[in-house]
């Protein structure tokens, strides 16, 4: 189950997979999106978190199985281009198809 929490933590949107999220975002203005790499020896075969802010003060976060796969997902995520984002904790400009460390299979540079 995939959820959208506000602010006190009480759920906002609820869906069994990441398109209910995605419609969300379409309705909602993404203030940031944050991604780890959760293994730091190895992008390719680490695990990712993502962590998604709404300008309303909504929040979601969950795991994808792959950090690759997670950063190509944002990439392509169109609601969220324009937001700040946010790799590893350091600031890496704005989510859109040509910010490099969202192409770059080395992770963050």
């Amino acid at each position: 189950m995939k959820i959208v929490y506000d602010q006190k933590g009480k759920a906002v949107s609820k869906s069994k997979d990441l398109a209910g999220v995605r419609r969300y975002a379409t309705k909602h203005l993404a203030d940031s999106v944050s991604i780890v790499q959760l293994d730091k020896h190895d992008v390719l075969a680490s695990e990712g978190l993502l962590h998604v802010s709404f300008k309303n003060g909504a929040y979601f976060e969950t795991k994808f199985g792959s950090y690759a796969l997670l950063r190509a997902w944002v990439r392509g995520w169109h609601a969220v281009h324009g937001a700040r984002l946010i790799v590893n904790g350091n600031a890496a400009g704005l989510v859109n198809k040509l910010n490099p460390t969202l192409i770059s299979t080395k992770g963050n540079k």
